[in-house]
């Protein structure tokens, strides 16, 4: 199973407490992403304490036509932050985004240091292709033509369908074929 450490993002967009709206949007933009992690701590090893998304700022500060020079992250986040633990797999990482209501989560190591980031678009990536390579395999054992099954019998080499098609109780039947049996 892939562990959220290989899909996360490196390096993460971080901010303090103290940075400027202006500041972290301008970050947003140099780095093409929708949230920067807010930290504490030492450079070597910050640890994540809240974060703030393109959208945080929107609401917040433009739509009420507020000054972005002004305002500074500690004036916005909110600091109950949803972090996972880097080894997390990508179900379980699903399960907390769920549970909390979160599309981002910020990774941390065992000592609770930032490590990472991973996306709801990048657990959906990964699960497609996981997909993609489940849809490959099963192309691969499609027959080209009907399997041959020789009657033990009668040395024959008749023609019989692979699998027989099946109706499940409860399945919907077209408006023509209801009331008659099947």
């Amino acid at each position: 199973m892939t562990k959220l450490a290989s899909l996360c993002r490196h390096p993460v967009s971080v901010v303090t407490a103290g940075t400027t709206i202006r500041a972290a949007a301008v970050l947003m933009r140099e780095h093409h992403v929708g949230a920067v992690v807010v930290v504490e701590g030492t450079v070597a090893r910050p640890r994540p304490v809240g974060i703030v998304t393109d959208r945080d700022i929107v609401v917040a500060i433009v739509a009420l036509d507020l000054d972005a020079d002004i305002f500074l992250i500690d004036d916005m986040f909110d600091r109950r932050i949803v972090v996972a633990r880097d080894d997390l797999q990508i179900r379980e990482a699903l399960d907390v985004m769920k549970t909390n209501g979160v599309r981002r989560l910020p990774l941390v190591n065992k000592a609770g240091v930032l490590t990472g980031i991973v996306t709801l678009d990048d657990l959906l990536g990964e699960l497609a292709a996981d997909l993609a390579r489940v849809s490959a395999v099963l192309a691969q054992e499609m027959p080209s033509s009907p399997a041959v099954l020789r009657d033990a019998s009668k040395g024959s080499g008749a023609r019989v369908p692979k699998r027989k098609a099946q109706s499940l109780p409860g399945a919907a039947r077209p408006a023509a074929l209801k009331g008659s049996v099947a």
